[in-house]
């Protein structure tokens, strides 16, 4: 079993640095690839020097004991920035953000003293790592156990933080996009979980290992194994979706007003107006791509005013109120008789929807049933 481990944790590791060097090499939006690539970079220090993790590895490489034992505290941060940098590839980071990295400044300034040991007394601390003698000979053997609850709590706090800004991004797609299924971001959703739920199970390995104190068996190994899985993950997602490192951006500058303003329908002045026109004769919504953007630039006003019109007179986002255009579309042709012909999802894509289910949950959302539900009403 030791060298299934041992296999999957050095594969994970060249996987991760592979990955890395792939990475390193985009250009769209290379802020958050170069970052995603440091972080893999990490891990697979991380999971390869874990997986030499034994005592005949570190009688040969004593200068190597105890360095895997702060880079766990990257992964949070790194995985924070990068979301950041996925959501919004203008970011640029700054001194400021060294802070996300304080822990792991400390941690090594802590074990200083350690490193700078000879190697004759570096492994004389072996024996804690083997259990062959008690805790109590080794004055790091306290902090060993402190930083693995710091790393966990810095872990999810990261990660939690990263699926707020990644909510926050969701969001903000309602108002900038009438079709969101292919800007969803469901792979950095679950790349987040994945790290969450990784950091929630160390809890239970540090508790397993405390209450074993002469364990034949290192219970962290589960956490490696762990990481070398997200590698994995993201290494197929990054094959399997271009999109990964090219995520359509909403715009930043509209987002205090995007978001607060929540007010209730009132009488629609002229550029309201204008807009109703525009979107029953010109009918911009049979374009699945219409973004606010565009409809703001074939009204001739800004987006901040675009912004101000649907959610101060119209009272919906921009998503809601381009594929209610699209819902009433799609009942005019399935009741006109020359369109019998035709199926629910023919008349779905003539009527501006981009995919069968960006168009039930629309028309479910808008009218409380579904597609064929509603056919079987009107026809009885």
């Amino acid at each position: 079993m030791f060298n299934l481990i041992t296999i999957i944790l050095q594969l994970g590791s060249l996987q991760a640095f592979i990955l890395a060097v792939i990475l390193f090499n985009q250009k769209k939006n290379a802020r958050a690839s170069k970052i995603l690539a440091f972080l893999l970079i990490i891990i697979g220090v991380t999971c390869f020097l874990y997986a030499l993790n034994s005592l005949a590895f570190y009688l040969e490489f004593p200068h190597l004991i105890r360095v895997v034992w702060g880079l766990p505290l990257l992964f949070g941060p790194l995985l924070y920035l990068y979301t950041k940098s996925m959501i919004d590839s203008n970011l640029r980071l700054s001194r400021i953000d060294i802070k996300h990295g304080l822990p792991f400044i400390i941690n090594t300034i802590l074990l200083i003293p350690f490193y700078l040991k000879s190697a004759e007394v570096k492994i004389q601390s072996l024996d804690y790592f083997t259990a062959s003698i008690t805790a109590g000979t080794d004055n790091y053997a306290i902090y060993y156990y402190v930083l693995q609850f710091v790393i966990i709590g810095i872990g999810i706090h990261y990660g939690l933080r990263s699926l707020k800004v990644l909510n926050i991004y969701q969001e903000q797609l309602l108002y900038e996009f009438s079709e969101i299924q292919h800007r969803k971001v469901q792979w950095l959703n679950q790349l987040i979980w994945l790290f969450v739920a990784l950091f929630v199970g160390l809890i239970f390995f540090n508790f397993r290992a405390a209450f074993d104190r002469y364990a034949n068996f290192d219970y962290q190994v589960f956490f490696y194994i762990g990481t070398a899985v997200i590698v994995y993950v993201m290494s197929f997602k990054t094959f399997s979706q271009p999109q990964l490192h090219a995520l359509e951006l909403v715009n930043k500058k509209n987002k205090a007003s995007i978001i607060s303003k929540k007010s209730e329908p009132v009488l629609l002045g002229e550029k309201g107006r204008e807009l109703t026109d525009l979107m029953q004769n010109d009918k911009p919504f049979l374009n699945w791509e219409l973004s606010a953007k565009e409809l703001s630039e074939k009204l001739n006003i800004s987006r901040h005013q675009l912004s101000d019109i649907l959610n101060g007179e119209v009272g919906k986002n921009f998503y809601d109120f381009v594929n209610e255009y699209r819902v009433n579309e799609f009942k005019l042709k399935l009741l006109d008789l020359k369109n019998s012909n035709l199926t629910i999802l023919a008349l779905a894509y003539d009527s501006g929807f981009s995919s069968k289910s960006s168009f039930n949950l629309a028309f479910k959302k808008l009218t409380g049933m579904t597609p064929s539900q509603f056919k079987k009403q009107q026809t009885n």
